[in-house]
């Protein structure tokens, strides 16, 4: 079988296990139960989530991006690029509207209803004017985790025909990535807010570096390696896992930003690298009837809402120690994902084109 149809096979469960580190990033809850200032470094459950969220989940997002670099660059050419535009519109731009106007209207209602804004620590009103309306639809205000989407809308929609143009040439690339590094690694370039009320409106060049960096993998044949086999591709996975570990020993807090950033960069890189190289080893193509798969973006939109409401639970029924810490990060993301999926579920039941906005397909 073609080593591209296998590649691609895997990516779904590839993105499926990614959005899964996500939502443990996000329950990362030293700081509520006061492990941090309590216990600081002698605390092991502090210790643990330190190793899940801070280091082995620390690859999600920017595996994400290079995933979808590499997805959307891989047959991208002038001649198709408004066909390529007007599908990420529909799997785009339409669920992060429709997503922002649910969490707008989700924290309306929330903030209008004292007792349960009480229980969430609710505490800024959410006011239904047109200056909220747009800070919440179009620069996701409510709904934090949209930062990725309007990352990916502005690098496809606005940078897109540049970055094709830029990567048509190999060493243009290659420096591309190196500027973008450069300017990450002394501090973020950012635009000015648009008003009070929205995000910043800005483009994280580390995030559109591993973009472009997908879309280099793909174009250039590099990822699954065309004149590799199996064996080998395996091989440097594993070198490029090593490098990446001996690259993360070096990361110390005592150490200059500039340092630090320029090391979490080089780290990235390298276990995207060793990931899709992994994962391009592989000799069979991914059968499976399990469709959990089909709902890592469904399960990506609407777990912050539902994962919060989840840990409150916990917090607010079990006595507040190290232990019911480690469970309830442990144990929270878990049935916030089965809650996705069973709502994921049930609404492709009852309205499959409605699951495929929501679920940007």
């Amino acid at each position: 079988m073609n080593k591209d149809k296998i590649f691609l096979s895997w990516l779904s469960p590839l993105k499926f296990v990614l959005t899964c580190l996500i939502v443990y990033i996000h329950s990362y809850n030293a700081q509520n139960y006061g492990l941090i200032y309590n216990l600081g470094i002698h605390s092991s459950t502090l210790w643990i989530e330190d190793i899940v969220s801070q280091n082995l989940a620390h690859i999600a997002v920017p595996l994400f991006f290079a995933i979808s670099g590499y997805l959307y660059f891989r047959t991208l050419t002038f001649a198709n690029l408004k066909e390529k535009l007007k599908r990420r519109v529909s799997s785009l731009c339409v669920p992060f509207i429709i997503w922002n106007a649910i969490y707008f209207l989700l924290f309306y209602i929330i903030t209008h209803v004292p007792m349960i804004a009480d229980t969430l620590n609710s505490t800024a009103v959410v006011e239904f004017d047109y200056k909220s309306l747009v800070g919440a639809l179009f620069f996701y205000k409510q709904n934090y985790i949209m930062w990725f989407v309007y990352q990916l809308i502005l690098y496809v929609f606005f940078l897109g025909p540049c970055l094709l143009l830029i990567l048509k040439n190999i060493y243009v690339s290659l420096l591309t990535i190196l500027i973008l590094a450069v300017v990450y690694s002394i501090g973020y370039l950012e635009l000015p807010n648009l008003s009070e009320n929205t995000m910043m409106i800005g483009i994280y060049p580390d995030m559109l570096a591993y973009f472009i960096f997908g879309g280099f993998l793909s174009i250039y044949e590099i990822i699954p390696p065309s004149k590799l086999d199996r064996k080998k591709a395996k091989i440097i996975a594993l070198l490029c896992f090593i490098v990446s570990q001996v690259i993360w020993s070096f990361n110390h807090a005592e150490y200059k930003d500039w340092y630090l950033y320029s090391l979490n960069f080089l780290f990235n890189i390298i276990s995207i690298c060793s990931i899709l190289f992994f994962i391009s080893s592989f000799s069979d193509k991914h059968k499976s009837n399990i469709n959990i798969f089909d709902y890592s973006f469904f399960i990506f939109a609407i777990h912050p809402f539902l994962l919060e409401c989840v840990q409150k639970a916990f917090y607010i029924n079990l006595t507040h120690s190290e232990w019911v810490a480690l469970i309830d990060y442990i144990l929270s993301p878990m049935i916030t994902i089965c809650i996705c999926v069973v709502i994921g579920k049930l609404i492709r039941k009852m309205s499959y084109p409605l699951y495929k906005i929501l679920g940007g397909r």
